[in-house]
């Protein structure tokens, strides 16, 4: 029910709780639908551009060339597709429902799927673990995978050579809220935020993970907290209220030596060297 918004260039896309895409160029004064071929089964979850080349996805992977042109559905149609990544020429997709991760090499004309080393889906083995998101640092491409079924339990992985493997990075898995989880990066720094539990840290490319809420106001463990183990570290949990008007985390983003949050009504900035000290 929420809203989303994705930029590109001069254009700046926006789906309210209406789920009507629309965007602008002109700095937001005039509004213009952008829904012609667009699938009404969803939101927009993830976009990524090449010029004027746009890719957003929802359940499958939509492509329009120039504004208000028709979107046409590339891949993945009926799959949710949760997260886009651009590496160079390259486009990572994440897919829910057991689907793993796909890539394209050739800016979207064609896909195929990059699981090696992703664990399939319990002992049936019909599909892998779903993807919920990337982070790319430098040479590293890191992808946040669903541990088990349960939606709240998440494992980090690394690949170097565009998807041809991936190797885990945790030792156990680390738990989040059930809603979709956002994941930023940069060198050995990864952050993970959760709609209701907050901000995790790890310094050391997703081996170890610590909870960094401190100095965000009314953030305090409650009842539900309890002692959980990430990789080779206990942190303790802490629930948020999802109400209204509780806090909320709605997005991170790691910039110039800072990583920066939204949380409340405003926008948190920590600097990456702050983390790891004692």
């Amino acid at each position: 029910d929420g809203d989303s918004d994705f930029i590109n260039g001069d254009r700046k896309f926006f789906t309210g709780r209406r789920r009507i895409l629309s965007y602008w160029t002109d700095m937001g004064q005039t509004w213009m639908p952008d829904t012609l071929g667009w699938s009404i089964n969803g939101l927009p979850m993830s976009m990524v551009s090449f010029g004027d080349t746009v890719f957003m996805s929802t359940f499958g992977i939509y492509r329009q060339t120039t504004s208000g042109a028709r979107w046409t559905l590339k891949t993945l149609g009926g799959m949710p597709v949760t997260s886009l990544i651009a590496s160079g020429d390259n486009i990572f997709a994440a897919a829910g429902f057991y689907g793993g991760i796909f890539v394209s090499t050739n800016r979207g004309l064609s896909w195929t799927r990059a699981n090696n080393g992703i664990p399939s889906q319990g002992t049936e083995g019909w599909g892998w673990m779903p993807a919920v998101g990337f982070a790319l640092s430098g040479p590293s491409l890191f992808a946040m995978i669903g541990h088990d079924s349960t939606s709240v339990s998440y494992d980090f992985y690394r690949t170097t050579n565009t998807g041809q493997n991936w190797t885990r990075m945790n030792s156990e898995p680390l738990i989040l809220s059930s809603w979709k989880p956002q994941l930023a990066a940069s060198g050995k720094y990864l952050f993970v935020e959760s709609m209701d539990k907050g901000i995790f840290a790890s310094i050391d490319s997703g081996k170890t993970w610590l909870q960094a809420n401190h100095g965000l106001p009314g953030i305090a463990p409650d009842t539900s907290a309890h002692a959980s183990v990430h990789g080779d570290t206990t942190s303790v949990q802490f629930s948020i209220s999802s109400s209204d008007s509780g806090p909320r985390f709605s997005g991170i983003y790691v910039f110039g030596g800072n990583v920066m949050i939204g949380f409340g009504n405003g926008v948190w900035v920590r600097r990456l060297s702050d983390f790891g000290k004692n």
